[in-house]
């Protein structure tokens, strides 16, 4: 099977590091899923050779919510997944877990995948904190979802959980769902690890080093 690698680019890129970037990507011959800047979907959109995601997508859908991206305006560009529930998305716009759920919901009336972060920040039960977070979406058809595990005390940090925290954590989250279900990790992923996540796992979810096509391509040689 495949292993799904999502590129989460976040604020990355000036417009004349674009075309560089989408260029040498095309030349790598992996599962990506790229998620840049919303100011440059429609390029990766009609460039890029791999399925394109959004970094969030709104929970409202008709016209009266200013600032807002509607799921539907994001099909209508080709735009294939949607990241919902990120850390930073939590507790910079203090999302919660109903606006979660109703984002999962937008997404798969409009046929988008959402990809579902979860993860517990430092010092706190992981298992009670992921069953918090996906117990609104449990009853969802996960044949149609991707769940990250992302240990917030790990993004960005350098900071790694052990694989076998990893594994119990990637199993009871399989095992919350009635169907079979992609689940990923993220949080410091590098060359070191990857190779040992992917036996475990779906996939990995990389933050901002994945707009340096160097970094990708490193990562692509340890699994190879």
């Amino acid at each position: 099977m495949n292993k799904l690698i999502v590129l989460n680019h976040k604020m990355a890129f000036s417009y004349d590091d674009l075309y560089k970037y989408i260029s040498e990507l095309n030349d790598i011959n992996k599962s990506f899923v790229v998620l840049p800047s919303y100011t440059y979907l429609k390029e990766f959109c009609m460039l890029c050779n791999y399925p394109i995601g959004s970094q969030n997508v709104s929970k409202f859908m008709d016209n009266n919510h200013t600032s807002q991206i509607s799921a539907l305006q994001l099909k209508n560009i080709g735009v294939n997944y949607a990241l919902i529930g990120h850390s930073e998305c939590r507790k910079e716009f203090n999302e919660t877990n109903i606006d979660i759920k109703q984002k999962v919901v937008k997404c798969l009336e409009n046929n988008i995948i959402p990809i579902i972060c979860v993860g517990e920040k430092k010092g706190e039960d992981v298992i009670f904190v992921i069953e918090e977070q996906l117990n609104l979406i449990k009853d969802i058809d996960s044949s149609n979802i991707v769940v990250v595990y992302e240990p917030v005390w790990a993004i960005g940090t350098g900071e790694f959980p052990l694989m076998k925290e990893i594994d119990t954590v990637i199993k009871y989250i399989r095992n919350s769902f009635k169907k079979s279900i992609k689940v990923l990790y993220g949080g410091s992923v590098n060359k070191d690890n990857i190779a040992d996540i992917l036996m475990i796992t779906d996939g990995i979810l990389v933050g901002s080093k994945s707009a340096n096509i160097s970094f990708v391509k490193d990562l692509v040689k340890e699994i190879e």
